[in-house]
C-alpha cells in the first residue's frame, strides 16, 4: 500500500508544470551580433540563425557569411537569403512583455524627433480557415505513376575545366547524370558537387553554367529550364567549372 502511494505521490509531481528559467533560453532569443534580445527577429534560411533585423543588415555590408557559422548566405546578394521570424519575435514578446513596449516607444520617439508620422501597423490577420480534405483521384491504370506537385528533371553535369593548381585535386564524377525535383535550386547543385567532388566548401568554389555564363545559385532548376537551358534529348545539360579560393584583404576570391 506504501509503494502505490509513493508511485501515485511521484506521478503526481512529475505532471506539475516546471518553470524554466529566462537564462536557460537566452541562448535562442538573443541576437548574436548585438547581445540584446531580438527585435524584428530576422532568420538566414540556409542556416536558420536568427538574428535582429538592423543588426544583419549592416552585418551584410561587410560580408555574406553568417556571423554564427560563417556559411555563404548568398554569393551576389544576401538579401535573397533572410527572412522574417514572426513566431520567434512573437515567443520574445510573450516572454518579455516590457520588451515590446519599450520597442514600440522608442520607435515613436524616433520618429517624433525626426518629424516624421509615426506609421500604424495594420492588427495581425486572422488564420486562414483550413482547407478542406480532398480525396484522391482514383488511377484509371494500376501501371500509372501518382503525379506530385512538384516535376522531375534530368540534368547532364559536365565538367567546363578548372585553373592548374586544382585539377590534380579534381575527381571526375563517375555518374554525370541527375534526376531532381525541379524546385532544387542551383546552390543544391553545387552542394552536390562539392560532395561529389569530396572538396572542401571553404576551400573550393564550385560555379554552374548554362550557355557559357554562371548560374545565380538562388535559381530554381524551373527557372533555369524555363529561361536558360537548352536541352539535348530532353536533359538539362549544365557546365561546372571548379576553382580555389584564395584570401585577398580578408575576403575570398576565385582563383580560375
Amino acid at each position: 500500500m506504501e509503494d502505490c502511494e509513493s508511485i501515485l505521490k511521484f506521478m503526481a509531481e512529475d505532471l506539475q508544470p516546471k518553470k524554466v528559467r529566462l537564462i536557460d533560453l537566452n541562448p535562442y532569443i538573443v541576437c548574436r551580433l548585438c547581445g540584446g534580445y531580438l527585435i524584428d527577429a530576422t532568420t538566414i534560411t540556409e542556416c536558420l540563425h536568427p538574428f535582429c533585423h538592423s543588426c544583419l543588415l549592416k552585418h551584410l555590408d561587410f560580408s555574406n557569411r553568417c556571423p554564427t557559422c560563417n556559411v555563404i548566405i548568398h554569393e551576389t546578394n544576401p538579401l535573397y537569403n533572410i527572412r522574417p521570424d514572426r513566431t520567434l519575435q512573437d515567443i520574445i514578446y510573450k516572454l518579455l512583455p516590457a520588451l515590446e513596449e519599450d520597442e514600440k516607444k522608442r520607435e515613436k520617439t524616433f520618429y517624433e524627433e525626426r518629424g516624421i508620422e509615426y506609421p500604424l501597423r495594420p492588427p495581425t490577420p486572422p488564420p486562414p480557415p483550413p482547407k478542406p480534405i480532398r480525396k484522391p483521384l482514383a488511377q484509371k491504370s494500376t501501371n500509372q505513376e501518382p503525379s506530385y506537385e512538384d516535376s522531375q528533371v534530368s540534368l547532364l553535369l559536365e565538367f567546363s575545366g578548372t585553373n592548374p593548381g586544382v585539377a590534380s585535386q579534381i575527381k571526375p564524377l563517375k555518374k554525370k547524370y541527375v534526376r531532381v525535383s525541379n524546385q532544387a535550386t542551383v546552390g543544391h547543385v553545387q552542394k552536390f558537387l562539392l560532395k561529389k567532388l569530396e572538396l572542401d566548401s571553404d576551400t573550393f568554389q564550385v560555379d554552374v553554367l548554362c550557355n557559357d555564363e554562371v548560374i545565380d545559385r538562388g535559381l530554381t532548376l524551373q527557372t533555369v529550364e524555363e529561361i536558360l537551358a537548352q536541352k539535348v534529348d530532353g536533359l538539362i545539360v549544365l557546365h561546372y567549372r571548379v576553382g580555389k579560393y584564395s584570401p585577398v584583404s580578408g575576403d575570398h576570391t576565385r582563383d580560375f
